[in-house]
């Protein structure tokens, strides 16, 4: 059988500290009220700061992601961290984020951007993440030489159009 816990007041004691992610040391006592909290929840108490971050964060309308033609099998085709980076910055689009490096395509089309990844290579994604509905992933591919590739490009583009038909 378990003990039951017994009910504590509420005094010095059993208010817990909330570590400082800078120093990873529990804040002083004399702090901020908003950074303790007693072992029972008490109604008249504002939430810890970590929950008020995880709604606005996890609760944002998250958008669809779409692969035209065969972005999805040459994303598949991608190692396996430089699948795991370009994943993680189309995770981060779909959220609102900017990718962390990122170049407009406008060639491709207004709102179209090459997602570069520097894992293993040089690989970019093709992408447009302007419209209300869905971000579309146009073209994955590995790049070669400095400059794009116009085939690279003129695909992309040709994409960007069967889509906004």
């Amino acid at each position: 059988e378990r003990p039951v816990p017994r009910q504590l007041s509420p005094t010095k004691s059993n208010i817990l500290a909330v570590f400082s992610p800078a120093t990873a040391q529990p804040a002083d006592v004399v702090g901020d009220p908003c950074l303790y909290r007693p072992r029972t929840p008490s109604p008249q108490r504002h939430p810890p700061p970590a929950t008020n971050y995880l709604s606005s964060y996890i609760l944002r309308g998250m958008k669809a992601l779409r692969f035209v033609g065969s972005s999805l099998d040459d994303l598949k085709g991608f190692p396996a961290e430089a699948r795991r980076a370009a994943g993680f910055e189309l995770h981060a689009l779909q959220h609102g984020f900017m990718p962390s490096d990122f170049k407009p395509m406008l060639n491709v089309g207004p709102g179209a951007y090459e997602i570069r990844i520097h894992v293993q290579g040089e690989w970019r994604v093709i992408c447009v993440a302007k419209l209300a509905d869905a971000i579309y992933v146009l073209h994955a591919f590995n790049k070669k030489t400095q400059q794009t590739r116009q085939a690279d490009i003129a695909l992309a583009a040709k994409r960007y159009r069967q889509m906004s038909d």
